[in-house]
Order: structure tokens, then C-alpha cells, then sequence
């Protein structure tokens, strides 16, 4: 993987970390629509 992809995956996990449980589905989503995009 690429340093953006470091990057898409670590900053979601942050912030998966630190928001409700509820908002992972968001975040997990984002994620792999950044990476497919990447």
C-alpha cells in the first residue's frame, strides 16, 4: 500500500475511536470508498 492509503486507513480508525459506536458504519464506508477511489 501506498502512503495514501496508510493514511485512509488510519485516520478513520482514529476516528472511529473516538465517535459513538454508531458512526462506524460512516466512517468504515468513507474509507473504502477512498480507497476504491485511490
Amino acid at each position: 500500500m501506498n502512503q495514501q492509503a496508510v493514511l485512509i486507513f488510519t485516520v478513520p480508525r482514529g476516528l472511529i475511536l473516538s465517535k459513538p459506536p454508531t458512526q462506524q458504519p460512516f466512517y468504515q464506508t468513507v474509507a473504502i470508498l477512498i480507497l476504491v477511489a485511490v
